[in-house]
């Protein structure tokens, strides 16, 4: 192709199976499955140690499998060796017993050498338990994938199935991942990916586990939400752009609504992440200069979904609150180390999974009602007004169902322009496959993404929550950006786009910032203590920060600059008018982001939060 040629494919591409939630570990491992998947938790052990497996040079210290915490810190590479290095379920007693069918609680332990049941202890030979947490790895592996093909065989069997099979029913990637820390994340496709979240949650939880994927595995599963087709343009020998493609067209009316809808969902997920008193600093703040008080009318409707949110978890909570004392209690007897956090966590993610399922079940039923609007040959004014109508309301059903999934993004731009953007355009694989089928040329090396201003606006906030989500969850700046640094990354990589932020003087200071953090989780020469100290050290030096509360502060200071730089670059200016002799200047009211009926609701949420019995630490924050 000629230099400066652009050039467009014809028809769009669609984009391959990569998952749209917030976690980096989006594309995973093709390793092939080794041992035949069956629907129980069986497996045999195989042999001790497989050619390039460790040397077992040491005797077991244990008899068997590890029955406690205790047990499992003596383990040596002998007994690691009893396991198999293939996708295989032999391991699984040991996470449902040992490890209480947590795997963050394995992670801590096995990569971490953290322990809830004595913070003073350690493992007597730590590499063999990351060895373990490496054969854990492929335990996930083999149980995700027999899940995901029991999930389809039952669909399969469905009248409006019409006798297809395989992947034109449903589709995934890969379910493994070799990363230690990593989640897998899994959005579906096919004709039936929306019903297949709740049957798979189901089937999850009928191979005997007594918690959700997202607990047991880190593993969960989406339904096809806002990434479809893409097209490509060759703008150079060496460069082209992927332009990702919407679902359904819409007129620029419909564009301008449906953007600031997808607004307020960014702060509805702010809000999620952010104390009361951040966010009543932050509205005030976001809110200065608001003369028209459209933005404070943003900022009420995002708090009444933020309380929707809420009272929607309650309610859930509450309608299987049953099921959900019956597994803490199994817990409790069984003398579980679990802390009472990841108790409640558990109780939430599955009250979460049922509003998500619950959301989807609508969403199918918007999306068949725009299909055959769409087969209208030739519509009506009303036709074409009520198929506006409904794409507008199932983009915002999008939006609102990815609230409830876990670590899921919940704007059209967040998925493109971290899932597409940064990870597809990145990887060399996807690069040669679209050299392949003829989409870029031989030559390229570069891809990018064009998307709208706004949509980048709304993947930098979504950021900007995503790594606030982080600093909650890790009391510690060395765990917490080892965790979220990839979102500061993120953050400075929309801001860079942006019109009027590109200047802002703190914007190289986090784009350094996010390369060191996720440098130091890449540098597989460092251990895990010294990789915390590299991301200290990282924010010390690029953003004089030393504490989370520090950095929390400048995520939201940086996140107030960008936001007022983009909008004066590119609200429209009104001409200047003088006012006539008698005429009096307009009195603006400062804007009040919590008012009294917001403040009544969300008082009323607590109080049914805190009355339920067993669930008053539910963190829904």
């Amino acid at each position: 192709m000629k230099t400066q040629q652009t050039q467009q494919t014809t028809a769009p591409t669609t984009a391959p199976s990569a998952p749209s939630p917030e976690s980096e570990e989006t594309s995973v491992s093709n390793s092939e499955m080794q041992e035949q998947l069956s629907s129980n938790g069986g497996g045999g052990s195989g042999p001790p140690g497989p050619p390039g497996g460790p040397p077992n040079d040491s005797a077991p210290a244990l008899g068997g499998d590890p029955s406690s915490l205790a047990e499992i810190r003596q383990m040596n590479m002998g007994d690691v060796s009893r396991y198999p290095t293939s996708p295989s379920g032999r391991l699984k007693p040991v996470l449902q017993g040992a490890l209480s069918s947590n795997w963050f609680h394995a992670i801590d332990g096995l990569v971490f050498d953290k322990w809830s049941d004595d913070s003073s202890a350690h493992a007597e030979h730590p590499e063999a338990l990351q060895e373990l947490m490496k054969r854990m790895l492929l335990l996930r592996e083999w149980d995700t994938e027999a899940t995901l093909k029991a999930t389809r065989a039952v669909l399969e069997q469905r009248p409006d199935a019409g006798g297809k099979k395989g992947e034109d029913i449903l589709e995934w990637g890969s379910a493994g991942s070799d990363a230690l820390t990593s989640d897998i994340d899994i959005n579906l496709k096919g004709r039936f990916n929306q019903e297949a979240v709740g049957l798979f949650n189901k089937k999850h939880l009928e191979r005997g586990w007594s918690f959700e994927s997202g607990i047991v595995y880190d593993v969960n599963v989406y339904a096809k939400d806002f990434m479809h087709a893409i097209e490509f343009e060759q703008t150079t020998d060496t460069t082209a752009t992927i332009v990702p493609q919407s679902e359904v067209e819409l007129d620029e009316e419909a564009k301008a609504e449906d953007s600031r809808d997808q607004e307020i969902w960014t702060l509805v997920k702010t809000r999620r992440y952010m104390s009361e008193g951040e966010w009543e600093s932050y509205t005030v703040q976001i809110c200065e200069g608001d003369e028209d008080g459209s933005m404070a009318v943003m900022v009420r409707e995002a708090e009444i979904r933020f309380a929707q949110y809420k009272q929607e978890m309650v309610n859930a909570v509450a309608h299987d609150v049953v099921k959900a004392n019956e597994a803490v209690a199994q817990l409790v007897a069984a003398k579980s180390p679990l802390s009472e956090h990841h108790m409640s966590e558990s109780v939430e993610m599955a009250a979460a999974n049922r509003v998500y399922e619950a959301k989807l079940s609508h969403i199918i039923e918007l999306r068949t009602a725009l299909s055959r609007l769409a087969a209208i040959q030739d519509p009506s004014p009303s036709d074409r007004k009520l198929a506006r109508d409904t794409a507008l309301e199932l983009r915002h059903r999008l939006s609102e169902a990815a609230l409830y999934a876990n670590e899921a993004y919940v704007s059209d731009g967040a998925v493109n322009h971290v899932v597409v953007g940064m990870q597809m355009a990145g990887s060399s694989g996807f690069r040669d496959k679209q050299k392949k089928k003829g989409n870029i040329g031989q030559g390229t090396e570069k891809l990018d993404i064009r998307l709208p201003d706004d949509k980048l606006f709304h993947s930098f906030q979504e950021q900007v929550a995503d790594a606030l989500k982080e600093i909650g969850k890790h009391p510690e700046i060395g765990e917490a950006m080892l965790k979220g640094g990839k979102y500061v990354q993120r953050m400075a990589d929309a801001a860079r786009r942006l019109p009027g932020a590109a200047g802002l003087t703190r914007l190289k200071a986090f784009e350094d910032a996010g390369t060191d953090f996720i440098a130091a989780k890449k540098n597989d020469n460092l251990s895990f203590d010294e990789k915390y100290a590299a991301v200290r050290q990282a924010a010390k030096a690029r953003l004089g920060i030393d504490d989370p509360g520090a950095l929390r502060a400048a995520l939201i200071e940086f996140g107030v600059d960008v936001r007022k730089a983009f909008k004066a670059a590119t609200t429209p200016q009104a001409p200047e008018t003088q006012p006539t002799e008698n005429q009096e200047q307009p009195e603006v009211v400062a804007p009040q982001p919590n008012t009294a009926a917001m403040q009544q609701a969300l008082a009323m949420v607590q109080g049914i939060t805190s009355s339920m019995n067993g669930t008053e630490n539910l963190d829904t924050n």
